[in-house]
């Protein structure tokens, strides 16, 4: 049949008892000759509908995958029983593991690449989709300008966010989060489901952050519980609303990328996931061990673009800044200045770099805050302005009031 089909000839039943008998030197009229057009008749009978080849081809990726799973067994075990009793080596082998099994039915799913073809049409569906959604193709960060910029967080994106310490990185990433958990998003018509992995505060200070952030309430006057009856009433309905956003948080200190990674996917798997958080770059520990920090840091960077690939999410990693910031006139960031490696620009799709003129200045309003899109991949760059309110440690859009608010 492939030999037939190679010559450009049509196959049926007729032709490949013909081809049959001339392979195997039958002579006309000959009761092999007609034994092979039987056989070939009786093949035709027993071709299955192309009706059914959805279930089909489905079984046979679900025979593919079965295969692979009965394939990785022994390497398994046999990775088990070399493996060394460092807890490390042990995290080490569990995160490989879980990534094999999780790529294992994506590979199997799809192994040809796509036609230019499929790709355009997706790329009219987004077109279409974002029209009806004034513009944007991905989660929204709060920011209006910065969503217009961005067209929103789009699935697989890797986005930096720098800034020297107490800029308020932290404090745009937690935002950004926080209104992707609180409103919905168009494009799934529902909050999106959020993880954050905070290496640096534990979850008693995010859940304060986040009391904070919706209420307006200083974070100094929610600990001391110094608060009016109003102010009293309005942390209740913020704890109601945050209680039940879909934002899950993960504290563990030291935490390594390939934790991050492993996590991730079980969360996806078993709840969904929308956004993935990561506080801050520097605090990850590498899948290896490197002399050369930046190195690590490169690696760290790479491995968390691949989980934004691989989970079709936004992957928001904040960074710090070098030094060379402080030795300059204008103290405003530039790509050059992310910490340790010049390779987290390179796996970025955006950097934003935050700044605030106060912090430099004291003549300058207290106020002002810029967000600097230094890089947007098959996008524009620029400067956002944008609102800091020290009191509630939050950014806000430059149209709201920086008095005290109920509303994220």
């Amino acid at each position: 049949m492939v030999e037939l089909d190679g010559r450009g000839t049509a196959v049926d039943f007729v032709l490949l008892g013909e081809e049959l008998a001339r392979v195997r030197g039958a002579a006309k009229g000959s009761e092999t000759r007609q034994e092979l057009r039987a056989f070939a008749a009786e093949l035709a009978n027993q071709t299955t509908s192309a009706y059914g080849v959805g279930d089909y081809a489905s079984r046979v990726r679900s025979s593919a995958t079965l295969r692979a799973l009965h394939q990785m067994g022994p390497r398994i075990a046999e990775s088990a029983a070399t493996c060394p009793l460092d807890p490390e080596d042990v995290s080490d082998l569990v995160g490989k593991l879980e990534s094999r099994l999780y790529r294992m039915d994506s590979e199997v799913a799809k192994t040809e690449p796509s036609s230019l073809r499929e790709g355009i049409a997706q790329a009219f569906r987004d077109m279409e989709a974002a029209a009806q959604r004034d513009g944007r193709t991905g989660l929204r960060t709060g920011f209006y300008d910065l969503d217009d910029m961005l067209c929103g967080l789009k699935a697989g994106d890797l986005v930096i966010v720098g800034a020297r310490p107490s800029m308020g990185k932290t404090a745009f990433g937690f935002q950004t989060c926080m209104w992707a958990a609180l409103n919905t998003a168009h494009h799934i018509e529902r909050q999106a489901n959020v993880l954050f992995f905070s290496a640096e505060m534990q979850i008693t200070q995010i859940a304060l952050r986040a009391l904070s952030l919706s209420t307006g309430l200083p974070a100094q006057a929610l600990q001391s519980g110094r608060l009016t009856e109003e102010d009293w009433g309005n942390v209740s309905a913020a704890r109601d609303a945050i209680e039940r956003a879909p934002l899950a948080i993960d504290d563990t200190p030291k935490i390594s990328v390939r934790a991050i990674r492993a996590k991730a996917r079980h969360w996806a798997a078993t709840t969904g996931l929308d956004m993935i958080l990561v506080d801050y770059v520097q605090l990850v520990q590498p899948a290896h061990r490197h002399k050369d920090r930046h190195l690590e840091v490169a690696a760290i960077g790479r491995d968390l673009k691949t989980m934004a690939r691989e989970l079709g999410i936004p992957v928001i990693a904040i960074s710090q800044l070098s030094r060379a910031v402080e030795s300059r006139a204008d103290k405003r960031p530039m790509l050059s200045d992310l910490k340790e490696s010049g390779d987290l620009e390179q796996d970025a799709d955006v950097v934003l770099l935050l700044y605030r003129a106060a912090y430099y200045d004291g003549d300058a309003p207290m106020s002002d805050a810029e967000v600097i899109c230094a890089k947007n991949r098959g996008g524009p760059t620029g400067t956002i302005k944008l609102l800091w309110d020290g009191q509630g440690t939050r950014f806000k859009n430059p149209s709201q009031d920086l008095a005290y608010v109920t509303e994220l």
